[in-house]
């Protein structure tokens, strides 16, 4: 079990309904970015924090790995017109939502200085999706528990 990070914007529910992510394979210009293709590194049962609106509003499970798919909503063609790798996943959505600014300064120093969400200062970097340290995931973790007066077991 590996765990990840997702910057969602307008996307966010949308995938949510659909219980889904999905990332182009390439850009217009042909170019391959490692953060569409960390998504062919995802395995079934790894956890994905969604970042949307600068906080965590859910955590998801993955049901399967990554595979070859047109842009699942029409909205998505328009800005993505090539394939991309979608995911499947379980999203438990928070009933209270983690500010960005309530963990960021507790996982920066756990993050890697490349290809990281986050920079040394605690900014969101741009990109879609992420790895993440186990130390930082269970920090997440344990965070949301506390916060949500729940335990949940990580597969």
């Amino acid at each position: 079990m590996a765990f990840w990070w997702v910057f969602q914007g307008d996307s966010y529910k949308r995938a949510k309904e659909g219980k889904y992510l999905w990332a182009p394979q390439q850009d217009r210009k042909g170019h391959r970015l490692f953060h569409w293709t960390n998504m062919t590194r995802v395995q079934i049962g790894d956890v994905i924090f969604s970042g949307y609106e600068q906080k965590i509003v859910a955590v998801s499970v993955t049901s399967g790995s990554a595979y070859e798919s047109d842009p699942p909503d029409e909205r998505d063609i328009r800005k993505w017109p090539s394939r991309g790798w979608r995911i499947d996943v379980a999203f438990s959505e928070l009933r209270s939502p983690l500010r960005y600014g309530d963990f960021v300064p507790s996982i920066v120093t756990m993050l890697p200085q490349h290809h990281s969400p986050f920079s040394s200062t605690g900014k969101s970097n741009l990109g879609y999706l992420f790895a993440l340290p186990d130390g930082a995931g269970q920090l997440l973790i344990e965070k949301i528990e506390e916060r949500e007066l729940f335990f949940w077991t990580v597969p």
